[in-house]
């Protein structure tokens, strides 16, 4: 397993141009407030040819209205019908139904793009890396900026995948290589196909990881998914998410995976299944899993037992 970290750097505009020819998977549901701006970043992205692949659940209002304009523009180049699939099932629909082998980046319907989102992880793709992500800003319903970036140093290893996912989605790039492994990948117990790909590719491939923000991640009250209400209450709630995946991606893996990644994730899932409180404190501070904001690490190492030991007692 390696993870590559790159520093952030300002756009360099002696920088060789060279047209890449890149896939983009997006899954849409009833997004029409938003699509046309996110489409038109995608079309403005600078020296890539795109490709787009959408997966449409059952849109009601104008999207698909949207998709077949930029279809007859030549920006889409087909569009599935998949009505009742949740985001997760889209996305994985998605990654099974593209024939080719070209690069494949995933979009949201209601983000925007920087211009050289696609360039730049082109860029700094090679033949050993499997996936590529980035850092992200975020901004609100009127494009006005409400967050700052995440910390300038993102530790991107499977013992943080094991409680929290920090390769969203919609800034992630598989590879060649990397989209044909994740065919392969059995996504039934996955919380979400993103933080899936974090954890296998941490585990058993390569992850490069740009600190610059080139996805411009809209928060508004229409988010399927994603940051809002987000609070430390929050945290503790989507473990038991975190657990069930765990559980069974160690189950699936155990025999491949080496002696003592298997004893760190036989620690983390003690944490949860212990008979003993006091085991499963010990279990906690044993584990080398972690968080990246190191109060919500610190609060997890403590709290987690007392809460998931008296929550199974109920």
């Amino acid at each position: 397993m390696r993870i590559f970290l790159l520093r952030e750097r300002g756009r360099d505009k002696t920088m060789p141009t060279k047209k890449y020819i890149v896939r983009v998977g997006l899954v849409t549901h009833n997004g029409e407030k938003y699509l046309n701006a996110q489409l038109k970043s995608i079309h403005q992205q600078s020296d890539c040819e795109i490709k787009i692949t959408v997966v449409d659940t059952n849109s009601t209002d104008g999207t698909l209205e949207i998709l077949n304009g930029w279809k007859r523009k030549g920006l889409i180049e087909f569009i599935d019908f998949a009505p009742d699939l949740s985001a997760k099932d889209g996305f994985v629909r998605l990654i099974n139904i593209v024939q080719d082998d070209l690069p494949i980046a995933f979009s949201d319907q209601d983000d925007v793009w920087e211009k050289d989102k696609l360039k730049l992880q082109m860029l700094n793709l090679d033949n050993s890396v499997d996936l590529i992500a980035s850092n992200r800003s975020f901004i609100d319903k009127n494009d006005h900026f409400i967050f700052p970036r995440r910390s300038t140093f993102v530790r991107l290893t499977w013992k943080n995948a094991l409680v929290e996912n920090v390769v969203y989605g919609n800034t992630i790039l598989l590879s060649s290589d990397g989209l044909k492994k994740a065919k392969l990948l059995n996504y039934d117990y996955a919380i979400m196909y993103d933080s899936f790909l974090y954890l296998y590719f941490s585990m058993f491939g390569s992850i490069k990881y740009l600190n610059e923000s080139l996805t411009q991640y809209r928060i508004h009250k229409f988010n399927t998914i994603g940051i809002n209400n987000r609070n430390i209450f929050s945290i503790f709630e989507s473990q038991n998410s975190f657990y069930s995946q765990n559980r069974k991606f160690y189950l699936e893996y155990k025999n491949c995976l080496p002696y003592l990644t298997s004893q760190q994730i036989f620690f983390y899932l003690k944490i949860f299944e212990s008979n003993f409180l006091l085991q499963r404190i010990y279990y906690s501070f044993k584990s080398k899993a972690f968080r990246q904001n190191q109060y919500e690490s610190f609060i997890w190492k403590i709290l987690a037992p007392l809460a998931f030991y008296f929550r199974s007692r109920n």
